[in-house]
């Protein structure tokens, strides 16, 4: 419950058409958030435009190496419920 919270927060900053550091961080939490639910495909996404908007932010560098790893993957997918699972298995 607190996951879907904080994915409402960063989105309401996010809509709000901020585009300063205050952003970059509401996408990277976002991105942690997704991670929280179990939604690996949208914290990759998030985790990406981090790191094209600030290319040397070692965080987003840092969680998107992790992303290389299927161990990694899996244990994000284990976060979701069975929907979400079932939605993102075939990106194994």
């Amino acid at each position: 419950k607190q996951w879907a919270k904080a994915l409402e927060d960063c989105n309401l900053v996010l809509r709000s058409g901020r585009c300063d550091d205050v952003a970059v961080k509401a996408l990277f939490r976002r991105a942690k958030a997704h991670e929280g639910l179990g939604d690996a495909d949208n914290a990759i996404k998030d985790f990406k435009r981090v790191a094209e908007i600030q290319p040397h932010n070692r965080d987003a560098l840092k969680e998107l190496h992790n992303y290389r790893s299927i161990l990694h993957r899996i244990s994000i997918l284990g976060n979701g419920d069975q929907n979400m699972r079932r939605k993102q298995q075939g990106g194994l």
